[in-house]
């Protein structure tokens, strides 16, 4: 018998939502994007150590928590709340450092 306060499967699952899950999903985007937006130009088709390192360990960061933070919410949720993130993170950080637009 299915008790009253569990979500169907497939929906949300049965998971404990802990502390602070939205702002570790935050910092995930925000380190994929620093990787991106900062280090990236600076690796000169990744012919430049320092600055290819740099973005090796953004990018080591960032899916380290992200594992991390799946363990917390479902991927979907993750996933589209990650991907919206990111692409407002890259247009505003894009404009604001490199004065693309």
């Amino acid at each position: 018998m299915i008790s009253a306060d569990t979500a169907p499967i497939g929906i949300m699952g049965d998971h404990l939502a802990m502390k602070g899950k939205w702002m570790l999903s935050m910092r995930v985007s925000q380190m994929k994007m620093q990787g991106n937006v900062l280090m990236l130009p600076l690796t000169d088709r990744f012919s430049k150590l320092i600055p290819t390192i740099v973005l090796s360990v953004f990018y080591l960061v960032s899916f380290y928590l992200l594992s991390i933070a799946l363990q917390m919410l479902p991927l979907s949720v993750f996933y589209s709340t990650w991907r919206g993130i990111g692409v407002l993170l890259v247009a505003v950080m894009s404009y604001a450092i490199l004065a693309i637009f």
